[in-house]
């Protein structure tokens, strides 16, 4: 039996009210091959909105329409497959809330605590919701007056077995803590804990609590205390808060607490701008170099001579004021003046106050991608991005600096060899000045030579000499009393008395972690992140039937564009390496053999890419290696513009337009530039990424 089917479609003319054609793309719904996949990345912890849409794009051209013909493959400005950024923001927003387990945030973040634990057994996490919350996120309001009396406020607790390492490794003689707040809708204090490692400042604890309040921080610091048992620090550096500064002498009555100066510095500077304490622009000048001269005193008799000759100042006699608030400062300056400080906290003070450069690591880089800042929401940014990453940045840059790439370099001491970058500079700066001031070893004067005293004169006031204990050590110099790093002092001493170099120097000092590189940790540490966070480059498979392709057709795997993406990457991270590792080489036959490498890849690569693609290949550009002063130039520009580093144009280059400026080369050629490249990389030793900083020697 036949059946007939009538279609009746209506005439262009016919359609009002909406566009028809290719202006109709426009309007489209996205596709929900394009929603899948968003999904699929916010599932991987990419939850940018210009990276995600930079891989839908990649992801419609090399997967959905890679066969398709040209007619057929969907315009720029057809929104079905590339969405706007406010279209992918709530997609990504969406993908969110489906991850949570309920509507209620608090319920969310206690089931997924549970699922952390489930999955990572030697994590500690210690999470207690607030009893005063409604029954939909939209009632919780964990600021109110009643929440804040009830017995038991909310505090979540987090601590990674890696970050308990570092605690125990760095963190036995001084601690930093700063709280970040506005993080959440709800206003909620963050805490980080940091330790000073021989890479900079890491987090090696975290705490989310109600309100700020003593009992609350203490209780956060108990938790930590318990999970490391033989922590015990004997100094503190936090913000200037009087509870922070009571939660942590209540847990460590013994350790004395330190105010940062990055928040001395800010403190003074609101106090004297504010429009109510009537100062005027000179005098606010006036008054926060007398505190300046105060704070660097170093000595109770300079700190004693700089208050009563302020004291005698027509500032300090004329507004009572300004009386009131030097002598609230002045009661308290054990917390802040150089004079008064323990010599060695006072060194990893001045040296590492990177507090600043911390907060704005997360203020610039992680929290302005949070698009859901609930609890649940900053708990997992936290757990799933930015612990991993700031262990990871740590990892990466201790096994960067391994010991065959320091011996490399001819000029770098034997005692410099397998040290982490700031103290290489250090020294080799030192020993350039040691060389250029002290040519005659009667500048050096030997006070006790079996014990290791000595005079050295001063490089700045002829008649005036430096001691310098062996010992201790220590040097009475300003440079040593900063670092306490090997002055030029030290290193004229090495240079004309026999049998005193470095090697000299106490044992607990020439091992100490903070000069030396962490040999135990390795790649595999990073493995253990594995259950969080996935890698942000790969891509996931779906066969999809899109229009270009054939009914029978089940779609093109993306195991080919993976392939193409991920050799492309690791052709150009060899380039640059490659090129970072020349300087190294002095030897004219290598050289020349790596030339003539290179000039057969170029023929390779020159071939390939004329014989499939030369009507999509651009303009060949130099190639300009960025430098650390390049990246930090770089970082400094976005900070100062109120920009977030990840908003420069040079790294928001997606994969689709490395992939264009790249074309496809035969899988022949593609082999053998892997052969020849592995080939070279033998010559030029191993592997140095971007992210580590070679010492530039001085000569």
């Amino acid at each position: 039996m036949l059946s007939r089917h009538y279609v009746k479609i209506p005439l262009l003319h016919v359609h009002k009210g909406h566009l028809v054609g290719s202006q109709a793309g426009a309007k489209h719904l996205l596709d929900k091959c394009i929603v899948t996949k968003i999904h699929d990345l916010v599932e991987r912890n990419i939850d940018n909105v210009t990276h995600v849409q930079g891989m839908l794009a990649e992801y419609v051209e090399l997967d959905l329409f890679r066969d398709a013909p040209s007619e057929q493959k969907p315009h720029r400005d057809n929104q079905r497959f590339y969405p706007k950024k406010k279209d992918v923001e709530n997609h990504i927003f969406r993908a969110k809330q489906a991850q949570k387990y309920c509507k209620n945030d608090q319920e969310s973040l206690q089931r997924k605590v549970d699922d952390w634990k489930c999955r990572s057994p030697q994590t500690m996490f210690y999470y207690r919701a607030s009893t005063v919350a409604g029954n939909s996120e939209r009632d919780i309001d964990l600021t109110t007056a009643q929440s804040r009396k009830h017995n038991c406020p909310l505090l979540f607790v987090h601590q990674e077995p890696l970050q308990m390492r570092l605690l125990s490794r760095y963190g036995g003689e001084l601690v930093f803590m700063d709280g970040v707040h506005n993080t959440t809708k709800y206003s909620l204090p963050l805490y980080f804990i940091y330790v000073k490692t021989n890479v900079g400042l890491k987090v090696v604890a975290e705490f989310v609590i109600q309100n700020d309040c003593q009992e609350l921080i203490s209780e956060a610091i108990r938790v930590v205390k318990s999970w490391n048992p033989a922590w015990n620090p004997s100094f503190w550096v936090t913000g200037f808060s009087k509870v922070e500064i009571s939660a942590i002498e209540e847990q460590f009555p013994e350790a004395t607490v330190y105010i940062s100066d990055f928040h001395l510095l800010k403190e003074w500077q609101r106090w004297m701008q504010t429009s109510k304490n009537n100062l005027e622009i000179r005098e606010q000048d006036d008054l926060l170099a007398f505190l300046n001269s105060a704070r660097n005193s170093k000595t109770e008799d300079l700190l004693s001579s700089t208050v009563v000759e302020f004291q005698e100042s027509a500032l300090y006699k004329d507004k009572a004021n300004v009386q009131k608030f030097v002598g609230g400062w002045l009661s308290c300056a054990l917390r802040w003046a150089q004079a008064v400080r323990h010599p060695t906290a006072d060194t990893i003070i001045n040296m590492n106050d990177g507090i600043k450069e911390q907060t704005r690591e997360f203020s610039y880089w992680y929290l302005p991608w949070t698009l859901d800042r609930s609890v649940y929401g900053i708990a997992v940014m936290l757990v799933e991005s930015f612990i991993p990453d700031s262990y990871r940045s740590y990892v990466e840059m201790n096994t960067n600096l391994c010991q065959h790439v320091q011996e490399a370099n001819p000029l770098a001491p034997p005692y410099l060899h397998h040290r982490p970058p700031s103290f290489v500079k250090h020294c080799l700066k030192a020993q350039f000045r040691a060389e250029r001031e002290y040519k005659d070893p009667a500048h050096v004067v030997c006070v006790d030579f079996h014990q290791g005293e000595f005079k050295v004169r001063s490089s700045s006031t002829y008649n005036d000499f430096h001691r310098v204990q062996f010992e201790v050590p220590c040097c009475s110099c300003e440079l040593w009393q900063l670092t306490r790093f090997p002055c030029e002092h030290f290193h004229a001493i090495f240079m004309f008395v026999e049998h005193w170099s470095f090697a000299c120097l106490p044992a607990h000092y020439r091992n100490s972690p903070f000069i030396s590189i962490d040999t135990e940790v390795d790649s595999s540490f990073l493995d253990h992140f594995a259950i969080y966070q996935q890698i942000a480059s790969a891509l996931i498979d779906h066969d999809y039937v899109t229009p270009g392709q054939a009914a029978t057709d089940k779609g093109p795997s993306s195991n080919h564009a993976n392939i193409l993406y991920s050799l492309r990457e690791q052709i150009q991270d060899r380039i640059v390496s490659m090129a970072k590792s020349l300087h190294h080489i002095n030897d004219v036959d290598i050289l020349q053999s790596v030339l003539t490498t290179m000039e057969e890849l170029c023929s390779c690569c020159e071939k390939a890419s004329t014989s499939q693609n030369a009507d999509l290949c651009p303009p060949v550009k130099k190639l300009r290696l960025a430098t650390c002063d390049d990246n930090s130039t770089e970082l400094n520009k976005s900070t100062h513009t109120g920009e977030s580093p990840t908003k420069s144009s040079s790294n928001l280059q997606t994969g689709a337009n490395r992939d264009n400026q790249c074309p496809a080369m035969a899988p022949a050629a593609t082999a053998h530039l892997q052969t020849v490249t592995e080939h070279v990389t033998q010559h030029l030793g191993p592997r140095n990424d971007s992210t580590t900083k070679v010492p530039k020697l001085i000569c």
